[in-house]
C-alpha cells in the first residue's frame, strides 16, 4: 500500500511538470520581469548588450539543448525567442574585414603617391639650381626711353 502511495504520488509530481518550452511560449514582448521570472524562474544567465538586460534559457526538450533569450529595455521584455544574432554587416569579423580592405586600399593609395612623387623633390632641386640648363635667369628688359 505505501508503494502505492509513493508511485502515485512520484506519477502526480512528474505529470504536472510543464514543459520548458511551453512556459517560454507564454512570455511576450511588453511582459515585466517579474512575470517572466515567474513563469520561466532564474535564468541561466544575464549579461547587459547595447543598453538592454539579455537574460538567457538553456531549455532541453527530446534530449536536445536550445538557448532561448528575453531582452528587457527598461524592465519591460521587448524580444522573445531563439538566441539573438547581429547584422552579419555588424559582426566582429565582417569589420576586421572591413577594416582590412580599408588598410590595403590605403596602403596601395600611399604606394602609388610615393612612386608619383618620388623623384619630385629632386627635379625641383635640379629647377631651381638650374642645373643641366645653359642660362640659370634671364631677367626682361623694357628698353629705357
Amino acid at each position: 500500500m505505501r508503494l502505492y502511495i509513493i508511485i502515485a504520488s512520484l506519477l502526480f509530481t512528474f505529470g504536472c511538470q510543464t514543459s520548458q518550452v511551453r512556459q517560454f511560449s507564454k512570455i511576450k514582448s511588453g511582459m515585466e520581469k517579474s512575470e517572466v521570472l515567474e513563469l520561466m524562474g532564474t535564468p541561466w544567465t544575464t549579461t547587459r548588450f547595447h543598453g538592454k538586460d539579455r537574460w538567457i534559457y538553456v531549455i532541453y526538450e527530446e534530449g536536445v539543448r536550445s538557448e532561448r533569450e528575453v531582452h528587457f529595455l527598461n524592465g519591460t521584455s521587448v524580444y522573445v525567442g531563439d538566441a539573438w544574432k547581429p547584422e552579419e554587416v555588424k559582426t566582429a569579423v565582417a569589420r576586421d574585414k572591413s577594416n582590412e580592405d580599408l588598410e590595403k586600399q590605403m596602403a596601395e593609395e600611399t604606394a602609388k603617391f610615393k612612386k608619383e612623387n618620388k623623384n619630385a623633390y629632386s627635379d625641383y632641386e635640379k629647377e631651381v639650381k638650374g642645373v643641366g640648363k645653359k642660362v640659370i635667369y634671364m631677367p626682361d628688359f623694357e628698353e629705357i626711353k
